[in-house]
């Protein structure tokens, strides 16, 4: 998965220009990411963890940074999510 992240960041950053930042729609951009991920998710018997924002966690300057830190993305996530660890298991 992390793979997958560096993979996109890269090819977004490569393809993006600051003329498409109003024509995308971020906010659904990422609640799209959200069900593609817990689609993946559930081929395995988990689902998403939960708490995730609806809104996107970062800005579109900071996802197409060259430095873009993925760690520090996740850190700050890191408070909003499920106390419990996380993951639900399907039932």
């Amino acid at each position: 998965m992390r793979a997958e992240v560096v993979t996109f960041q890269t090819a977004a950053r490569r393809l993006y220009t600051a003329s498409m930042r109003q024509r995308i729609d971020w906010n659904d951009l990422w609640r799209a990411a959200k069900r593609n991920a817990d689609e993946s998710l559930s081929i395995y018997g988990d689902r998403l963890i939960e708490g995730l924002p609806d809104g996107m966690p970062v800005t579109p300057d900071e996802l197409v940074a060259p430095d873009f830190d993925m760690d520090a993305a996740l850190s700050r996530l890191s408070p909003l999510l499920a106390p419990s660890g996380g993951r639900r298991r399907s039932s």
